[in-house]
């Protein structure tokens, strides 16, 4: 789905496979992971998409990974799963940036739609950090494509806030 990648974590394996295969056959790309050490040193910042976390790892926490996303300056969208449904918890996790918090078993449709909303919001951020680093650069184009780019940028920057 356009370079988009969704990163999986969940320490159990039975989970992982389901939630794994629901969305490849969804169409998503999903690399899974079953401890928060794996996923933390082997996935890629660069590459485009979300973060599906449980909040109980078995090395860890959700909420510990989604601190550690944010102090490597990553800002993909985080969506929790949890069979506890704790409420302290999904309000932290909620005020430290997550997009969603969900239970298990996780509805199918609604996971699928968090996800699709969760991709389309890391695009609209990348695009409107894109935008923002081209206009400090002061690219040198011709004053057609700059105002056509400019377009593009407002456009991207008022749909991010709706």
């Amino acid at each position: 789905m356009n370079g988009a990648r969704i990163f999986l974590v969940d320490d159990d394996s039975s989970v992982l496979y389901a939630l794994s295969r629901l969305l490849r056959e969804a169409g998503f790309d999903v690399e899974a992971y079953q401890s928060s050490y794996d996923f933390l040193h082997h996935y890629n910042v660069d590459v485009p998409g979300c973060a599906i976390l449980d909040v109980a790892l078995g090395d860890s926490s959700g909420l510990d990974v989604q601190r550690a996303l944010a102090s490597r300056g990553d800002n993909r969208p985080i969506i929790f799963i949890t069979g506890q449904g704790d409420v302290t918890t999904g309000i932290q996790a909620m005020k430290a940036g997550a997009l969603d918090f969900l239970t298990k078993p996780v509805l199918e449709d609604n996971l699928l739609a968090v996800v699709r909303r969760a991709l389309e919001r890391d695009r609209l951020t990348r695009e409107r950090e894109d935008c923002s680093r081209r206009r400090a650069l002061g690219e040198p184009h011709a004053e057609r494509a700059r105002s056509a780019r400019q377009r593009h940028c407002r456009k991207v920057e008022q749909a991010d806030r709706s």
